[in-house]
């Protein structure tokens, strides 16, 4: 949950990417919409969208206590946002997997205001993005009629029945969500760089082979 000028502004899901045993810190993903205050009135890719890039974080967590968050970094385009929070405890970190399939069946995981465990089934599917989405999105087919819910799905995981994270789920009208082979390449710029760009599959693998040249 983030407030901004004293007011609460949003709030989401999220899930760990990494965790430092020596300094007691782990890093949160989550979603760019937790500190975004003004969509694009028209066209995305035009831009127009406002982010709050010094508002207050604060992650409430499991066994009860919210601690707050220091927002590292967050990218617009592939609507991501890191977090750091310290952590009395160590915390498990998630599998991954890379590849999801067409009409494959995930789970997408959010938490409601109680922290209760939201948990919704859906499969996989490719569409054409409008001119509100990006291209790298996948969407869920809503065959039971489930719809995306903002506050509670947003940027929680998406997984499949073996339980490893596949995507991250982001608010669209339609329900979409980020493919892990997407955002983990991000993870791994962000660790490297402090910083990720926005570029195609191609582009990202030919800059990561420069960067390492």
């Amino acid at each position: 949950m983030v407030d901004a000028g004293g007011k609460p502004l949003k709030r989401c899901s999220g899930f760990w990417i990494d965790w430092n045993e020596e300094s007691k810190t782990g890093i949160v993903l989550t979603t760019a919409h937790l500190i975004r205050t003004k969509n694009s009135p028209v066209n995305i890719w035009l831009g127009g969208e406002e982010y709050a890039s010094h508002a207050n974080v604060t992650v409430h967590l499991l066994d009860g206590t919210s601690p707050e968050g220091e927002l590292l970094y967050y990218q617009p385009h592939y609507d991501l946002a890191f977090v750091r929070v310290i952590v009395g405890q160590p915390v498990q970190l998630p599998s991954f997997q890379e590849e999801v399939k067409l009409a494959q069946e995930v789970f997408r995981l959010g938490r409601d205001n109680m922290l209760d465990l939201r948990i919704t089934y859906d499969r996989a599917e490719y569409q054409n993005p409008t001119m509100y989405e990006r291209y790298h999105n996948m969407y869920f087919d809503c065959a039971g009629g489930a719809k995306d819910d903002k506050e509670y799905d947003n940027g929680g995981p998406v997984i499949d029945l073996d339980g490893n994270v596949v995507g991250m789920s982001n608010h669209t009208k339609r329900g979409s969500f980020i493919p892990s082979s997407i955002f983990l390449k991000c993870v791994d710029l962000w660790k490297k760089y402090e910083c990720v760009f926005s570029l195609s599959h191609m582009q990202f693998n030919n800059l990561k082979l420069c960067f390492n040249k």
